[in-house]
């Protein structure tokens, strides 16, 4: 059965007594949160440390803060993700969480596209190795679109990747930064098979990154397609966790985020 998650960004990462509350009264027994380990909030690290209390009897898993791994060498950039990655490994430790998601890299990287590639893979090297050592349990997400000059990793990129990374840094497929990429998720997930140990699940228009709800009826994804994506997690991949991350801006309710649960768990849950 797939582990099932809540991302804190349907909550803008600030109403955590709402996160904690549809985590607890979900339709299956066991959800848990994706908390975010940094956020652009100015009291951020305040509230979230003010709430932890909610979160201590659950599963909990983390979102790494959103920091640039391609960013030049010796530059501010990188100081400051050395010093936000302490701070979540001491987040990671403090929750006892199982598992933490990390982006290649942030926004649209500097110079030759190969260059910034390299030096994401061997920051992720490194942090690998960092991790290992903390205790920390590390995915690797894919990101970034072609229109916006963010495209570092391409499919065949993407996935090469994990031939470079050891076997315990495993793989977070974003089932919407895949559909705007035009990927072909069910092959994706079966190429890769179980070296992905977790989900992103949104969905979109196919035009920007929306973090719509699965079944979101202006979706590029039909109901069929999107079945089609969870049926494949579960027969592939029956172990990795499944976070929903949706959008605080597209009207969730309880009762969405409740339904899609269960549509979830209906599928992968087996």
């Amino acid at each position: 059965m797939n582990p099932l998650y809540i991302s804190a960004y349907v909550v803008n990462f600030e109403d955590y007594a709402t996160l904690a509350d549809w985590c607890r009264t979900a339709p299956v027994a066991g959800v848990g949160p994706e908390l975010a380990a940094g956020w652009k909030a100015p009291d951020f690290y305040e509230n979230l440390q003010a709430n932890a209390q909610r979160f201590m009897d659950m599963s909990v898993t983390f979102h790494a803060p959103f920091v640039d791994l391609a960013c030049e060498e010796g530059s501010a950039a990188e100081e400051d993700a050395r010093r936000q990655l302490e701070t979540a490994f001491a987040l990671y430790r403090q929750f006892d969480a199982c598992s933490m998601v990390i982006h290649t890299h942030e926004g649209a990287p500097e110079g030759d596209f190969d260059a910034a590639r390299q030096r994401s893979t061997q920051r992720l090297l490194a942090l690998g190795e960092a991790a290992r050592k903390a205790g920390v349990s590390l995915t690797v997400e894919n990101v970034g679109f072609p229109d916006r000059g963010t495209y570092l990793y391409d499919l065949e990129q993407f996935c090469a990747l994990f031939d470079t990374l050891p076997e315990d840094m495993g793989c977070l497929i974003d089932t919407g930064h895949a559909l705007r990429n035009s990927w072909d998720m069910p092959a994706l997930i079966r190429r890769l098979g179980t070296r992905i140990r977790g989900y992103h699940i949104h969905t979109n228009n196919g035009v920007r990154d929306l973090h719509w709800p699965i079944y979101h009826a202006e979706s590029r994804l039909t109901r069929a397609q999107m079945d089609e994506i969870l049926d494949t997690i579960a027969a592939v991949t029956p172990d990795a966790h499944i976070i929903l991350e949706y959008s605080p801006t597209c009207g969730v309710t309880r009762e969405i985020m409740h339904a899609d649960i269960a549509a979830i768990a209906a599928k992968c849950g087996k």
